[in-house]
């Protein structure tokens, strides 16, 4: 019944809904529908939950940022999401990330938003400039963009100053990149992307 009153209200014809109830853990499930539906990003709400209890027993995005191979959006129940105009990819220049920002910029054009990035690190260096300094290089040749905002924040804690950040930029879309680790790495390590999925105030782009 609530997915036809969602579908009631916001059906257009932009907008095509399909409807599927099963029964399982959810973000297994989840995984598995976006496979074999061949789904190019899965869209998931957070409600805000205790903080004692998403470390007991974990949320249904955190959990489903760990099972997914597709880009994972997540939504805060009170995040801004009427006037988003903007992505910004926070990047720590990893291999792993190249791809990935391929896509984002895909995203960006099709959604007719802009993109500015963000590099949080722990001591702001020459080093940190020249990285940022290749990356505008790399957009320039690579994708045509030359006014493209990229910023460094030094800081010792990566998830509190992100937040911080984002209090006075709330018409945004925080992107991160996720790499998927075994369970041990993933013991020993946290994530700062799948932290970030519970903390954030506002929507959330994991890719992974």
């Amino acid at each position: 019944k609530v997915l036809d009153e969602i579908e009631k209200k916001y059906k257009s014809e932009h907008l095509e809904f399909e409807k599927i109830v099963e029964e399982g853990t959810a973000s297994i499930s989840i995984s598995r529908l976006a496979i074999q539906n061949e789904v190019g990003m899965i869209v998931i709400g957070t409600s805000g939950s205790g903080r004692i209890k998403k470390l007991i027993m974990g949320s249904t995005a955190q959990n489903l940022l760990k099972e997914s191979s597709v880009p994972v959006l997540v939504v805060p129940a009170k995040a801004p999401v009427s006037q988003i105009g903007k992505l910004t990819m926070a990047l720590q220049f990893s291999n792993h990330e190249k791809p990935l920002l391929h896509q984002v910029i895909a995203f960006t054009n099709n959604w007719g938003l802009e993109i500015s990035f963000l590099q949080v690190s722990t001591a702001k260096d020459f080093k940190d400039e020249l990285a940022c300094l290749g990356l505008a290089t790399y957009l320039r040749e690579n994708f045509q963009l030359k006014t493209t905002s990229i910023t460094i924040i030094e800081s010792d804690s990566t998830n509190a100053e992100i937040n911080s950040y984002f209090e006075t930029t709330q018409e945004n879309i925080l992107v991160m990149c996720h790499q998927h680790k075994n369970f041990w790495k993933e013991f020993q390590e946290s994530s700062h992307s799948v932290a970030m999925a519970c903390q954030s105030t506002v929507p959330i782009l994991i890719m992974i």
